[in-house]
């Protein structure tokens, strides 16, 4: 099977579900988060480091994290789409990457604290 669409995991208490899970010569995967918009936002990339570490916890290995947008230079000019030119896919790995590192820990103190009951005392 080359691909897997809509794959569904749960690690640590996080669900979740990735667009497009591309199967590698070598066993790995690369994940492909598909979005409808012209770039990378900032909130994509918490949302694929999420998804990287829930897939990875799982116990497959993610060798690139990719975003799938729109290319905003493509042209219509008519007949069937060129879905090679209407689609970009960038390259986030490093930026996901380092993004789940510092993510992490603070999901690991607010999840502990939640399952003791250790709340803040807010007034």
């Amino acid at each position: 099977m080359p691909a897997i669409y809509e794959a569904a995991f749960a690690f640590d208490d996080i669900r979740i579900s990735a667009d497009i899970l591309a199967r590698n010569s070598d066993s790995t995967f690369d994940l492909v988060e598909v979005k409808s918009s012209i770039g990378v936002n900032p909130e994509h990339i918490p949302d694929t480091a999420i998804q990287l570490h829930v897939i990875e916890g799982s116990g497959l290995t993610v060798r690139k994290v990719f975003l799938l947008h729109i290319d905003s230079s493509y042209v219509y000019e008519g007949g069937p789409y060129d879905l090679g030119c209407l689609f970009h896919l960038e390259d986030i790995t490093e930026r996901a990457r380092d993004y789940e590192g510092g993510f992490w820990f603070k999901i690991y103190l607010t999840h502990d604290r939640y399952q003791t009951g250790d709340y803040p005392n807010v007034t």
